[in-house]
């Protein structure tokens, strides 16, 4: 399990972390359902070798963008 957090105090419920480690992120434009500009930021990022991690609030979105991804070949 991996737990994100950008607050560097103790997380309800968790005893102990085996490895902590600083992430350097940014927040993404907003999409608006506009799939055809998501795919195109993707490529650009995947082209230029970054490792592309995206976060979901559901099960629902998280299997809606792996069957995004895998359709447009990331």
């Amino acid at each position: 399990m991996y737990i994100l957090t950008p607050f560097p105090k103790a997380i309800k419920g968790v005893d102990s972390l085996a490895e902590v480690r600083n992430l350097h992120s940014r927040q993404m434009i907003t999409f608006s359902g506009r799939m055809d500009v998501l795919e195109s930021e993707l490529a650009s990022f995947a082209k230029k070798g970054y490792q592309i991690h995206i976060v979901c609030s559901s099960k629902e979105r998280i299997d809606n963008l792996k069957e995004f991804a895998d359709r447009i070949g990331l």
